[in-house]
């Protein structure tokens, strides 16, 4: 059986008991080659120390050529059981005395001069040179047996073997037990991959290990965590699915009573049709299927959507909507509009078409088509009717402009005399003038200056509309200008009790016509005084991006919100009734908004009842000409 076919549980106690016997083992080795070590070492030493005490002692035998001193030294040796043969050898290497143990056969020494040790068979061979002042003078040689040697060895050998067995065997039982905690929750764990696998529950889960904090906890709770990852996945694939199958029903459902026609086609011939096809070409939808698109096509469209269909199949840009014609069962031409769009049928393109019949919408478009030729007739009638009726206009508007400039001097020259003659008198120079007739021409003097002022304000108007207006540019002081309009109407402010205030800085220089501007300003001070009955009128001067800015405030009866579109409406006041308590044509706003939008400029107003009002005018402080 091969080690991959074992068991975790047997792999477990295999991989264990190998791990332990090669660490036994190396430390067995190392303990006995240790000890082999240190007991050669010990003889070396040894033997280095009986040979130094034997040379030291033969060296006056050496020197004297005593060799009966040199062998009663050597048999010190028989102290030594192991040492089996002895020499001590002259200069040159001769043997100069001999020592051997009595149960031992004599021996000639080695052949080898020098410092030397080997073991030759059971026994170690140590030689030693005997120096006298640094110079050689003879040889010790030891034969020693290593039987003893051995034998300690071989005891050690025995103890770490058996030391090996014993730790091999505890392994065993503690590897045994141990593997449990591995092998158990991993056996669990495949059990439970295994029923899985085999009932197709993903409900089921492992039990018992998720608490541990090792691998094996974590393995349990990410095989647990994953089971809860693809039963909820497969639950979703699951609605997916069924969505998926509702979806195919109800576009299923959608493309068999869909009005329009729709159709798959592939190689050039229908592979899938809708019943409308059938319906729309007189014939039954299954007619259709295998048999080529151009078969419902006119001969003189088939090039064009035959090129159409082949530049759509290639990926080329191509119309995807364009209108063409069917040909029905009878032979006749349908009208109709067709979107069409690459796509993917089993696996390989396909043309997905969607074709309408237009015959409805192509009559609709004919008819209106008529109608529209007759609607450009009458166009062109009508336009004739009203640039004659424009003609018309024109010709009254400039016959209203002569009336009025005739009927103005026609009426200012007796108003002139009326005035001037009027004047004559009060002033005394016709004779004395009694109360009553004083009283009298000075309502004809008042009655005849109103008219007058209406009669100018009408001819204003009449050249404003008319675009014939006459401007003065020129630039002023307005400070200046604004003061002397003020000191003008201070008399009938002050006949009413009012008091006019003014601020407005020195330095101040417009360029526009000074006449129009006295006369805006002289209107809307002419207005605070008539509609103010308590309170002060204030009138500001100021420049706000090169614009000069009039302000004219006033604390009279105010203006409602709703009567304020009327204030700037010709021969419009905001008392119509035959009571009314002002007296005013209406013409006074109207013509101070005309004559401030020709000096470029523009006019607002803002009010609450009983608090008074604000009207407020903007004129640009440099004149510039409008390229019209």
């Amino acid at each position: 059986m091969k080690f991959n076919d074992l068991s975790l549980a047997r792999k477990i106690i295999f991989l264990q008991l190998f791990v332990v016997f090669i660490v036994v083992f190396l430390l067995s080795g190392f303990n006995v080659l240790s000890s082999a070590r240190f007991y050669r070492n010990s003889l070396r030493t040894k033997l280095e120390s009986m040979a130094n005490l034997l040379g030291y002692n033969c060296t006056s035998a050496l020197l004297f050529q005593d060799g009966v001193d040199a062998a009663r030294t050597l048999r010190s040796l028989e102290a030594e059981a192991l040492v089996t043969h002895a020499w001590i050898l002259d200069a040159g290497g001769r043997p100069f005395a001999a020592y051997r143990r009595k149960e031992t056969a004599a021996e000639p020494p080695p052949q080898r001069g020098g410092d030397y040790e080997e073991t030759q068979g059971g026994f170690f061979v140590f030689s030693r040179r005997i120096l006298q002042d640094d110079e050689p003078i003879g040889t010790v040689l030891f034969r020693y047996d290593l039987s003893e040697y051995r034998m300690i060895l071989f005891r050690n050998a025995l103890g770490t073997g058996a030391a090996l067995l014993a730790s091999m065997l505890l392994a065993l039982l503690l590897t045994a037990r141990s593997q449990r905690t591995l092998s158990r929750p991993i056996r669990r764990l495949a059990e439970t991959i295994r029923l899985v696998s085999r009932t197709k529950d993903l409900s089921i889960r492992v039990r018992g290990e998720e608490a541990r904090k090792d691998e094996i906890g974590v393995l349990h709770r990410g095989f647990n965590s994953m089971l809860s990852e693809i039963q909820s996945r497969d639950a979703e694939r699951e609605r997916m699915i069924a969505a998926l199958r509702e979806s195919e029903e109800k576009y299923r459902t959608l493309v068999e009573n869909a009005e329009d026609a729709i159709v798959i086609i592939q190689d050039e011939r229908f592979v899938y049709v809708n019943p409308s096809l059938g319906a729309m070409a007189r014939g039954q939808a299954g007619e259709f299927l295998g048999r080529p698109f151009l078969d419902v096509i006119p001969e003189e469209e088939r090039e064009r959507l035959t090129r159409y269909y082949r530049d759509r199949m290639a990926g080329r840009e191509t119309p995807t909507m364009y209108e063409t014609a069917l040909m029905n069962a009878g032979g006749g031409r349908i009208p109709a509009e067709v979107t069409a769009t690459r796509i993917s049928y089993q696996g390989r393109p396909a043309d997905l078409v969607i074709v309408r019949d237009i015959s409805e919408r192509k009559k609709a478009e004919e008819e209106i088509r008529k109608l529209n030729e007759g609607l450009e007739r009458r166009v062109e009638e009508r336009t004739r009717e009203l640039a004659a009726a424009n003609e018309r206009l024109i010709e009254l508007d400039r016959l209203k402009s002569l009336f009025l400039a005739s009927m103005s001097h026609e009426l200012r020259t007796p108003l002139n005399s009326i005035l001037g003659f009027t004047g004559l008198i009060l002033m005394g120079m016709s004779g004395d003038v009694s109360t009553e007739q004083r009283k009298q021409l000075t309502m004809v003097q008042s009655s005849a200056t109103h008219l007058l002022a209406l009669i100018n304000d009408i001819l204003d108007i009449s050249k404003i509309e008319s675009g014939r207006m006459d401007l003065t540019i020129e630039s002023f002081p307005a400070a200046d200008v604004v003061r002397e309009t003020v000191k003008s109407v201070t008399p009938q402010a002050e006949a009413k009790g009012l008091r006019v205030r003014v601020d407005a800085p020195d330095g101040l220089f417009l360029q526009s016509d000074v006449r129009r501007f006295k006369q805006v300003l002289m209107n809307l001070l002419g207005n605070a005084i008539k509609f103010s009955l308590r309170g002060d009128i204030r009138v500001q001067a100021d420049v706000r991006e090169e614009y000069l800015e009039v302000r004219v405030a006033d604390q009279g009866i105010g203006i409602r919100a709703e009567d304020l579109p009327k204030l700037f409406v010709p021969f419009q006041q905001i008392d119509m009734t035959m009571t009314k308590a002002y007296e005013g044509t209406g013409l006074g706003l109207y013509l101070c908004k005309k004559i401030v939008t020709a000096l470029r400029g523009g006019m607002t107003v803002s009010s609450e009842p009983g608090s008074g009002s604000v009207f407020v005018f903007r004129l640009p402080l440099r004149w510039k000409e409008d390229p019209r």
